[in-house]
């Protein structure tokens, strides 16, 4: 019974041994996803995704081809992936980030932030743009790095580097 098809059938017949085998198969899989869901602890993640194949393994007909039993229980796991990093992302919008401001009042970042013209700038970006200005304002005054920056704010690192990027172009004027 080395077919997936076959071992599909059995499991739905409720052979353990045989849903082992197929989750045992599925492992990679899992290994991959919980290693890209950063915002988890990658055991908690890999029960996600394995309660995952098993609602999936629970939901497939049987009758269908090895390859398409493998793209089922692939897509449902990618798209699992996807739900959490979602879900990650508007917990990420609705956290008060207003509660890293505390790092920006430290007194010991006084001389860093004592040039006017750039307080006037970033004063004027904070109202024009507040992730941006946030951005930077834990870049230079906190010396977070783009990783720090972007797990904070939910955002992507790529971001992060393309925003402080352009926003240091437009403040080299001032140093």
């Amino acid at each position: 019974m080395d077919k997936l098809s076959d071992k599909i059938a059995q499991c739905k017949l409720g052979n353990k041994e045989v849903l082992e085998e197929i989750i045992t198969m599925m492992t990679p899989l899992i290994k991959k996803y919980a290693g890209k869901t950063y915002f988890m602890e990658r055991e908690d993640a890999m029960q996600e995704y394995y309660i995952i194949l098993l609602q999936c393994i629970k939901a497939m007909e049987v009758g269908r081809s090895d390859p398409e039993y493998l793209r089922y229980m692939e897509k449902a796991v990618e798209h699992h992936f996807s739900r959490l990093l979602a879900e990650n992302y508007k917990k990420m919008q609705e956290m008060d980030i207003a509660e890293y401001e505390y790092l920006l009042s430290d007194p010991k970042h006084e001389q860093e932030l004592s040039n006017i013209e750039f307080k006037c700038s970033m004063e004027k970006l904070k109202k024009r743009n507040y992730k941006k200005w946030l951005i930077m304002m834990l870049y230079i005054v906190a010396n977070m790095n783009s990783a720090e920056i972007s797990r904070i704010l939910g955002v992507s690192r790529q971001y992060v580097n393309q925003e402080k990027k352009k926003l240091l172009e437009e403040f080299k004027k001032y140093t």
